[in-house]
């Protein structure tokens, strides 16, 4: 049974704020507007014409934090410009120059190299002394970094189809995510805190400092993952404006659909404490939930519903997904959440539920393994990823690295993370890193 039909017609449309700011809006959004450029324009298309390509030898060397710094520019310029519903001149300059198929690339560069060659690394008595891991944390933090400029990129639809063939790449890096998000939970865990300053002197003389750099690549993976909800929900919501290998790898390779059920029944994005206080994470960071505020949507939750309507409303999705018993079956433990409560936040879902009071009564055919009744596949492959991993000897990576990049300069006189630390301290980006504390 294939998703047919068409969906409801009506007046309703999923929310878009940019543009001019409203007075209800306005103590909301009036700091990012009258705070001072990060960017302005003629540096952000600078920056942009100068991004390039790197190899994983190059990962964390001068010259690819030269240009870490840039992208982390561009980002936190990109999201003040959405904050304050300005022009949104970072992610022309992008569109201009073609780079954001680049982006793609330097994420999945961090990804392979994270995977590949920090487990060596991490193997060297330089590097586990602890005096040279700042830089690692900023090599690891560069994934963040540029998912998150991604992200603001994907928004546009015509940036998003600008990604083109790339974009098979970013699907199977966002459902890398996802799996992860599904598959442990030790990203919600609550980290023990110190019973008292006796506790806490004992626990910092005790620290392992490859435990503490690992501890923090959780806490970047975290935001990555998270990230990648986001971006997979407006890679679904421009599905019809980009190539077909796009929804063949969706619907077909990976089952996104399936993917995104457990994510609404079981939220790694919330968590209980010992102490029955309820947290979220919104904004990158966890917050204390009254439990009379736990059905009000953080807009990381929005994401995943949004996602999964526009799979199963998008005309190409509902033409492409043939529903089977099995998938019948999951899709359909999603309908008890999708209550008054969900409506009212985001109206849109009655077409969800539609959908799924419709699939409830529907007569679905068992799964078939039969390659004749499935017909000819043909699926595009993604090259990026495998044009980065294929013929490396890591553990070579690894060993030139800790000589030439990691283990050459200590952290207290390396210049590169003085640079990097000069940027981050600029009162400017206040406002932006952490709105409350601006405030």
């Amino acid at each position: 049974m294939a998703l047919t039909g068409e969906a409801p017609k009506h007046d309703w449309s999923l929310p878009d704020k940019r543009g001019r700011l409203d007075i209800e809006d306005e103590n909301e959004y009036a700091s990012a507007a009258a705070g001072a450029p990060v960017l302005d324009v003629a540096e952000a298309e600078r920056y942009a014409e100068a991004l390039s390509a790197f190899d994983v030898t190059d990962v964390g060397s001068s010259a690819w934090l030269d240009q870490h710094q840039r992208l982390v520019k561009l980002n936190l310029q990109a999201h003040q410009s959405a904050m304050a519903r300005a022009d949104e001149y970072v992610l022309e300059a992008l569109q201009t120059f073609g780079k954001v198929p680049l982006l793609v690339r330097e994420l999945l560069l961090v990804e392979a190299w994270k995977e590949f060659a920090l487990p060596d690394l991490l193997k060297s008595p330089r590097l586990r002394s602890g005096r040279c891991n700042m830089r690692l944390y900023f090599t690891l933090y560069h994934e963040a970094t540029v998912a998150n400029l991604l992200e603001a990129a994907l928004y546009r639809r015509h940036a998003c189809a600008e990604a083109g063939d790339a974009l098979v790449d970013l699907v199977d890096y966002c459902v890398r995510k996802i799996v992860l998000l599904n598959s442990t939970r030790r990203f919600s865990k609550p980290k023990p805190e110190a019973a008292d300053a006796k506790a806490l002197a004992a626990e910092l003389e005790e620290r392992d400092p490859v435990k503490e750099l690992l501890a923090q690549a959780d806490d970047v993976e975290f935001r990555c993952c998270v990230t990648a909800v986001t971006m997979l929900r407006f890679i679904c919501e421009h599905i019809a404006a980009l190539p077909l290998g796009v929804a063949t790898r969706l619907l077909d390779t990976h089952d996104v659909l399936l993917g995104i059920v457990p994510l609404i029944e079981n939220p790694p994005w919330t968590r209980r404490l010992d102490s029955g206080k309820w947290q979220k994470f919104i904004d990158f960071k966890w917050q204390d939930v009254k439990p009379a505020d736990l059905l009000k949507l953080t807009r990381l939750e929005a994401q995943v519903w949004l996602a999964l309507f526009h799979l199963v409303t998008q005309p190409e999705c509902r033409r492409r997904y043939h529903i089977n018993a099995f998938r019948k079956a999951a899709l359909l433990r999603a309908r008890r959440y999708v209550n008054d409560v969900l409506l009212d936040q985001l109206p849109v879902l009655a077409d969800v539920q539609r959908f799924m009071d419709e699939l409830a009564i529907a007569d679905v055919p068992e799964p078939s393994q039969d390659p004749v009744s499935a017909g000819l596949l043909m699926e595009q492959v993604p090259q990026v990823r495998e044009t980065i991993v294929r013929g490396r000897d890591w553990a070579a990576v690894a060993a030139q690295q800790i000589d030439d990049v990691f283990g050459r300069v200590e952290d207290a006189t390396d210049p590169d993370l003085r640079r990097i630390g000069q940027l981050y301290q600029d009162d400017a980006l206040e406002s932006i890193l952490d709105p409350a504390a601006a405030q």
